[in-house]
């Protein structure tokens, strides 16, 4: 149970997390945004709690206000649900534009490194090629610029190979493409139920998980309560007897009184009492 207790709270503190910070990204002031993120923290504490109020009221015999708790932890639930997939898509949105610039970047410097490679292999079939000795010893105006050029293509080449060694080859969104080929959905739909899922759970797990972890009250005793309660019971029937000694037993008779014969006589007024031995 502790272990459930333990990643129940976890949920709560991610639910409370990704609501504030979708709030806080809303807020053009700093006023503004505190009063976003109280509103999100607040409506995030009531889909926790809701639930197990109304289980209490329940319990305690009331039927309107449960009612009403349930209906209130309904759109409680979608606007925390909403604020958690809006804050994990905007954390892979972040991501994806990353990748997607390094994709981009990584792509730039292969096609410049093969269009600089297609340059030179043509050059090499050029006659120009053949008459400047391979560019060693050009000798007309159209050999140099023909070397010119060909020690440009080499430059760029150089460039983008020094590009590509340094740029890791980074795929947008792996997994999504990892799906794609193996469900044949869309890549929006996939999109949409990568990061609606796990904030649904989040929020389901914080809300009821949190009711099914915190009980209210119990439904009967257990037998170590029921036997504890019964001798604390018998122990202070045991102490009370003993402290009252005025206490009589109900099938008790009552004990006879003797007296002396003037005295079971006399008028009650009239009796004295009985001389005390010396």
């Amino acid at each position: 149970m502790i272990f459930a207790r333990i990643a129940v709270a976890g949920a709560i503190l991610c639910s409370l997390w990704f609501n504030g910070s979708y709030a806080w990204s809303k807020g053009g002031t700093l006023y503004v945004q505190l009063s976003l993120v109280t509103l999100a923290v607040t409506i995030d504490l009531c889909k926790c709690g809701f639930l197990t109020a109304a289980s209490a009221l329940w319990r305690a015999g009331w039927r309107i206000a449960p009612f009403c708790l349930v209906v209130l932890w309904v759109p409680s639930l979608a606007y925390s649900t909403f604020a958690g997939y809006a804050s994990i898509t905007t954390s892979r949105a972040q991501t994806s534009v990353e990748g997607e610039a390094k994709a981009d970047a990584r792509a730039r410097a292969q096609a410049a490194y093969d269009a600089a490679s297609a340059t030179l292999t043509q050059a090499a079939k050029s006659p120009l090629w053949q008459s400047s000795s391979a560019c060693t010893a050009p000798s007309s105006k159209s050999q140099r610029r023909f070397c010119e050029s060909l020690d440009a293509a080499k430059d760029e080449q150089a460039r983008a190979a020094a590009d590509l060694a340094h740029a890791d080859p980074v795929a947008v969104d792996p997994e999504l493409i990892v799906l794609a080929d193996t469900t044949a959905l869309p890549t929006p739909t996939l999109s949409l139920i990568v990061a609606l899922w796990p904030a649904l759970l989040i929020e389901l797990v914080a809300s009821i998980g949190l009711y099914a972890v915190t009980r209210p009250m119990l439904s009967e005793p257990s037998k170590r309560a029921q036997k504890a309660f019964s001798k604390m019971a018998a122990v202070d029937a045991t102490q009370q007897s003993k402290n009252d000694p005025a206490r009589v037993p109900v099938d008790a008779e009552p004990k006879s009184v003797e007296m002396s014969a003037p005295e079971a006589h006399a008028p009650r007024a009239l009796r004295w009492p009985k001389a005390q031995p010396a």
